[in-house]
């Protein structure tokens, strides 16, 4: 996915965001972190599983991790990340660089965790669609923008 896309889906929802780009790949959620100069909890990371009819992604805070029997509760099957062919056919990206704003593919269905909802009116910052960019928006309009379909509870070990 390229970051003009995303740009692109952002402008046409018109919601309050900036688009933060840098000279190096970030290679790892705390590296981002570091070089947004943001906390853990307010990454945004776009999760990827297989579902019956395609794909689910959640919006999680970078310090959360799925809980495999929340996930199975909510979605009546276990967690099954996508690999890397069916995450570029999905989402039109490789792993590290999913964004979840801009998503086109009719099978696939956004949801974002209440690790992330908790910050409605702050600054979170999800992946803008490549290896070096991040979007600084807050989790209200990450919502609207995402197109999500849904507030789900499907994480642990975050506060």
């Amino acid at each position: 996915m390229e970051t003009h896309s995303v740009e692109d889906t952002l402008r046409k929802k018109e919601v309050e965001y900036e688009i933060l780009e840098y000279d190096r790949p970030f290679e790892s959620t705390l590296d981002a972190m570091e070089m947004i100069g943001t906390t853990l909890e307010r990454m945004g990371k776009t999760l990827a599983f297989r579902s019956q009819f395609g794909a689910i992604v959640v919006i999680v805070s970078g310090e959360a991790k799925v809980d495999n029997l929340k996930y199975k509760k909510r979605f009546g099957t276990r967690p099954l990340m996508l690999d890397a062919d069916e995450l570029m056919e999905y989402t039109g990206s490789v792993p590290g660089s999913v964004s979840p704003v801009g998503l086109q593919h009719k099978k696939v269905k956004v949801y974002m965790d209440a690790s992330i909802k908790r910050f409605e009116e702050g600054m979170v910052y999800p992946s803008a669609g490549n290896d070096n960019s991040a979007i600084a928006i807050s989790a209200k309009d990450l919502y609207t923008a995402s197109d999500c379909k849904g507030y789900v509870d499907v994480c642990k070990d975050w506060k």
